[in-house]
């Protein structure tokens, strides 16, 4: 019996954060009920005279932190994107991360790739990445970024975040502009909503609100799916937005399309794509940053 309370107690410490607060909630609140059922069966064995409450004072201490987290108010942008384990797309990356800039200069992150080791870069391995190259001159992506996006709401990070922000490993993205314009023209944002740059949201740059985002896992793979055959990962997201009654903004400031350095200039755009080199995507962070 004693080494059933040592187990139950240990799933207790873990549940309410004794931890170190690393098992998601949901896991928290299964070695919660792990926890009770481990104690009532600990104290089953008891005399009579020795019996006690199996542990509802711990389980409701727990519940109350639990609530207490889930009413934790979102701040910040979580930003991701899908990439190559080789080539000039990981080299992009690569750099990206070595300079910490694009989506690392983000309040957090998430790299999605088939390697979980980018050499020194460590991303969440999805299935392939590769895709077909389609005859209008981009490819059809739409299942690799449905895988990417089935990691990313396993791994929960945009709960705690009021932004997520998908975008391509050659755009040229600046966190701290999008950041300025959420704050001006969205700063209480917390309905499901998606802003883009046009009529058609561009694959380059997607901004989603947290709400969008729990929608979007809860529904989106049941009632998009006649939408996946779309070939491309943004008109899906388009078509599948609209089908959830996700509405959307418009910013015609979010991003810039252009193959020119000097065109980065430009202090009023959020991002530019796009910049496929390494030198290239330099030189427009640096017209950008003058």
């Amino acid at each position: 019996r004693s080494a059933m309370d040592e187990e139950a107690r240990g799933l207790l410490d873990e549940a309410d954060g004794r931890d170190g607060g690393r098992a998601p909630l949901h896991r928290r609140a299964c070695l919660a009920l792990l926890a009770a059922t481990a104690l009532a069966a600990s104290a089953a064995l008891l005399s009579p005279d020795e019996r006690r409450p199996a542990a509802p004072a711990d389980l409701g201490e727990f519940e109350q932190k639990l609530d207490a987290t889930a009413n934790v108010e979102p701040k910040g942008m979580l930003c991701w994107l899908v990439t190559l384990s080789f080539g000039g797309e990981l080299r992009l990356v690569q750099d990206h991360y070595a300079h910490n800039r694009s989506l690392f200069a983000c309040d957090a992150h998430s790299v999605f790739s088939d390697k979980s080791d980018l050499g020194g870069l460590t991303a969440t391995k999805i299935r392939s990445v590769s895709s077909r190259h389609a005859p209008w001159g981009g490819w059809y992506n739409t299942r690799v970024f449905l895988h990417a996006w089935a990691a990313l709401t396993r791994e929960g990070k945009y709960r705690s975040h009021q932004w997520t922000v998908k975008v391509e490993a050659d755009t040229v993205f600046f966190p701290q502009r999008l950041r300025h314009r959420l704050d001006v023209s969205w700063p209480h944002w917390s309905a499901p909503g998606y802003i883009k740059e046009s009529e058609v949201a561009l694959g380059p740059v997607e901004v989603f609100s947290g709400a969008a985002v729990e929608v979007f896992a809860k529904r989106g793979e049941a009632e998009c799916i006649n939408d996946i055959e779309i070939g491309r990962e943004d008109g899906f997201i388009n078509a599948c937005m609209s089908r959830l009654g996700i509405r959307a903004s418009i910013d015609h400031l979010l991003l810039k399309s252009t193959t020119l350095p000097e065109a980065c200039a430009n202090k009023s755009f959020v991002a530019f794509h796009p910049f496929v080199e390494v030198e290239l995507y330099a030189q427009c962070v640096e017209n950008a940053e003058r």
